[in-house]
């Protein structure tokens, strides 16, 4: 039991660190990220007009 704690903290610690390091030096978005993104305001935006 102790080991699988002292397995659960060091992965908790890792994981912190990713999700630090991703915050605070984020990469750029890809193309297909910029192309989704697109596709969905597109997507909300024709929504809206439906609506209205």
């Amino acid at each position: 039991m102790i080991i699988k704690e002292k397995e659960l903290v060091i992965a908790s610690e890792r994981d912190s660190q990713i999700f630090y390091d991703a915050i605070t030096n984020p990469t750029k978005p890809s193309d297909s990220l910029k192309r989704a993104l697109a596709d969905y305001e597109t997507f909300v935006a024709n929504s809206n007009q439906n609506n209205d």
